[in-house]
């Protein structure tokens, strides 16, 4: 765990045992000087918050108010819930970067693109994505299939070969080298 993530998560557990927000901040000082921070805007009802202020100063500056009143339950839940939602896209963009090769990278790109909500357009479709399918695009499958197979005999460059090949391949049978 990181220092950033136990402190998200110390601040998440105190956060749910708090006071639930949202806190709102008098919009004058009480009789004391002090500005009160409360758990509704319309009236006073219990102050959230006790505080004598910095180095047990007497009266609240209001900017410190403001602030604890951000401070809130509800804000640090907000917070905590964000961190954790972006290390996971971390995690799982630098899984995504660490893999080579040129097909994988082109594969990641759009991982990435998809993980941030980019839309790619302008991409040219992936091999395995819907095209137009003819002729051509099947030899050339099946081919690169035989290839991957290992059972390229030289045969593939023909039609001739090439229907051997997808014959062999369709009732599962391994050609060997003679």
């Amino acid at each position: 765990m990181t220092d950033i993530t136990e402190l998200a998560q110390r601040m998440k557990a105190a956060a749910e045992k708090a006071t639930p927000g949202p806190w709102y901040v008098h919009d004058k000082p009480c009789e004391d000087g002090n500005y009160g921070i409360d758990t509704s805007d319309k009236e006073f009802l219990a102050e959230a918050v006790v505080w004598w202020g910095f180095a047990r100063q007497s009266i609240w500056r209001e900017e410190d108010a403001k602030y604890i009143a951000l401070a809130n339950p509800a804000n640090i839940l907000a917070l905590v819930e964000a961190l954790e939602k972006a290390q996971t896209i971390n995690a799982a963009a630098e899984k995504l970067v660490r893999c080579k090769g040129r097909y994988h990278s082109e594969q990641n790109y759009r991982a990435l693109a998809a993980l941030f909500g980019v839309n790619t357009p302008d991409l040219p479709p992936l091999d395995d994505e819907s095209r137009a399918v003819n002729v051509e695009n099947l030899q050339e499958s099946a081919y690169r299939a035989g290839l991957t197979a290992g059972w390229n005999l030289g045969l593939a460059n023909n039609n001739d070969g090439f229907n051997k090949c997808l014959a062999a391949h369709t009732a599962g049978i391994k050609v060997e080298a003679e």
